[in-house]
């Protein structure tokens, strides 16, 4: 199925844009964020995060994933979202430094694949939810929100 306009629109705006945060959150065993482009300044610090720049900063795209995922490294060693939360939130904080050079999505449903430039992929399985959530990933750009999942669903929010 082709990509609807609006959604692959929002999915190319990772392209290029570096990694500068990435939390491992452990819901369900599987939820992260990545932090991308610009450090954009909250209006309040959020309070117990240790890491000062995340505790004022968020990044000028931010990714929320609720769901499955896989992550290769350059040399094509996976870490799946069901390893162990160690493991992943080591894996994973190695993004930050890092920077997106493609970005890509197929479906429904909706499996986005990001490359790195180090040669990293991580591909995020869009076809299941989180028990808590109504969705499989989001992709936060300003006070616009690209909710995608599970299945063929996704919207486009404006706050």
């Amino acid at each position: 199925m082709t990509i609807p306009e609006r959604m692959r629109e929002r999915i190319e705006l990772l392209q290029d844009k570096p990694c500068w945060h990435a939390l491992f959150v452990g819901l369900g065993g599987r939820s992260f964020s990545l932090e991308l482009g610009a450090r954009v300044r909250r209006t309040a610090r959020v309070p117990r995060v240790k890491n000062e720049d995340f505790a004022w900063h968020h990044g000028e795209v931010t990714l929320l994933v609720w769901c499955a995922w896989q992550l290769f490294d350059a040399n094509g060693s996976l870490l799946a979202s069901d390893a162990a939360p160690e493991n992943a939130a080591r894996r994973l904080a190695a993004l930050a430094g890092d920077r997106v050079s493609s970005a890509s999505c197929e479906g429904p449903p909706w499996h986005l694949t990001l490359t790195f430039t180090s040669g990293a992929r991580l591909l995020i399985l869009g076809d299941e939810q989180h028990a808590e959530m109504d969705r499989s990933w989001e992709l936060w750009t300003g006070r616009e929100a690209l909710f995608a999942g599970p299945a063929d669903r996704w919207l486009l929010h404006s706050e």
